[in-house]
Protein backbone atom coordinates (compact mmCIF):
# COMPACT_ATOMS: atom_id res chain seq x y z
CA UNK A 1 0.00 0.00 0.00
CA UNK A 2 1.46 3.41 -0.92
CA UNK A 3 2.23 5.86 1.83
CA UNK A 4 -0.15 8.79 2.10
CA UNK A 5 0.81 12.32 2.95
CA UNK A 6 -1.23 14.41 5.33
CA UNK A 7 -0.61 18.13 5.50
CA UNK A 8 -1.69 20.00 8.62
CA UNK A 9 -1.88 23.76 8.80
CA UNK A 10 -2.01 25.55 12.14
CA UNK A 11 -3.88 28.83 12.19
CA UNK A 12 -2.85 31.26 14.90
CA UNK A 13 -5.03 34.21 15.86
CA UNK A 14 -3.88 37.00 18.14
CA UNK A 15 -6.10 37.94 21.05
CA UNK A 16 -6.44 41.38 22.56
CA UNK A 17 -7.74 42.74 25.84
CA UNK A 18 -10.80 44.96 25.90
CA UNK A 19 -11.08 46.67 29.27
CA UNK A 20 -14.41 48.27 30.17
CA UNK A 21 -14.49 50.73 33.04
CA UNK A 22 -16.86 53.15 34.69
CA UNK A 23 -15.85 56.76 35.29
CA UNK A 24 -17.60 57.90 38.47
CA UNK A 25 -20.70 56.38 40.00
CA UNK A 26 -24.10 55.43 38.72
CA UNK A 27 -23.77 51.95 37.30
CA UNK A 28 -21.52 49.16 36.11
CA UNK A 29 -20.38 47.38 32.97
CA UNK A 30 -20.09 43.67 32.21
CA UNK A 31 -16.30 43.59 31.99
CA UNK A 32 -15.54 46.02 34.83
CA UNK A 33 -13.84 43.55 37.15
CA UNK A 34 -11.97 41.63 34.49
CA UNK A 35 -10.87 42.21 30.96
CA UNK A 36 -12.53 40.52 28.04
CA UNK A 37 -10.25 38.68 25.61
CA UNK A 38 -11.23 39.14 21.99
CA UNK A 39 -9.81 37.36 18.96
CA UNK A 40 -8.20 39.71 16.45
CA UNK A 41 -10.67 41.24 13.98
CA UNK A 42 -13.71 40.24 16.06
CA UNK A 43 -16.00 42.75 17.80
CA UNK A 44 -16.31 43.08 21.58
CA UNK A 45 -19.70 43.46 23.28
CA UNK A 46 -20.10 45.22 26.61
CA UNK A 47 -23.31 45.25 28.64
CA UNK A 48 -24.01 48.47 30.53
CA UNK A 49 -26.04 48.38 33.77
CA UNK A 50 -27.03 51.85 34.99
CA UNK A 51 -28.32 52.23 38.54
CA UNK A 52 -31.81 53.65 38.97
CA UNK A 53 -31.84 57.37 38.33
CA UNK A 54 -28.53 57.29 36.40
CA UNK A 55 -28.89 57.08 32.61
CA UNK A 56 -25.83 56.59 30.40
CA UNK A 57 -24.11 59.91 29.80
CA UNK A 58 -21.29 58.93 27.45
CA UNK A 59 -19.40 55.95 26.05
CA UNK A 60 -15.85 56.67 24.87
CA UNK A 61 -13.12 54.38 23.61
CA UNK A 62 -9.51 54.67 22.60
CA UNK A 63 -7.95 52.24 20.14
CA UNK A 64 -11.08 50.11 19.78
CA UNK A 65 -11.83 51.77 16.45
CA UNK A 66 -15.47 52.74 16.23
CA UNK A 67 -18.42 51.40 18.14
CA UNK A 68 -22.16 51.67 18.50
CA UNK A 69 -24.55 51.84 21.44
CA UNK A 70 -27.86 50.03 21.06
CA UNK A 71 -29.97 50.23 24.18
CA UNK A 72 -27.57 49.20 26.94
CA UNK A 73 -25.21 47.19 24.72
CA UNK A 74 -22.03 48.73 23.33
CA UNK A 75 -20.37 46.86 20.45
CA UNK A 76 -16.97 47.75 19.05
CA UNK A 77 -15.93 47.28 15.46
CA UNK A 78 -13.25 44.69 14.74
CA UNK A 79 -10.63 44.83 17.52
CA UNK A 80 -7.06 45.04 16.24
CA UNK A 81 -5.23 46.13 19.44
CA UNK A 82 -5.74 46.28 23.21
CA UNK A 83 -8.32 48.94 23.97
CA UNK A 84 -10.37 50.54 26.72
CA UNK A 85 -14.05 51.47 26.74
CA UNK A 86 -15.11 54.11 29.30
CA UNK A 87 -18.72 54.57 30.38
CA UNK A 88 -20.02 57.52 32.39
CA UNK A 89 -23.46 58.03 33.90
CA UNK A 90 -25.31 61.20 34.84
CA UNK A 91 -27.90 61.93 37.49
CA UNK A 92 -31.35 61.93 35.91
CA UNK A 93 -32.50 65.53 35.86
CA UNK A 94 -36.15 64.60 36.33
CA UNK A 95 -36.66 64.72 40.12
CA UNK A 96 -40.04 62.98 39.98
CA UNK A 97 -38.46 59.98 38.22
CA UNK A 98 -35.58 59.82 40.71
CA UNK A 99 -37.97 60.02 43.64
CA UNK A 100 -40.20 57.31 42.21
CA UNK A 101 -37.30 55.00 41.29
CA UNK A 102 -35.87 55.05 44.82
CA UNK A 103 -39.14 53.68 46.25
CA UNK A 104 -39.84 50.92 43.73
Amino acid sequence: MPASTVTLQAVYADTFLVVAQVGGEGGSVSAESESERVVENEPATIQIQPARGYPVNQVTFDTCGAGSLSGLTFTTTRVTANCTVNVTFRVDDRPDEIFRSRFQ
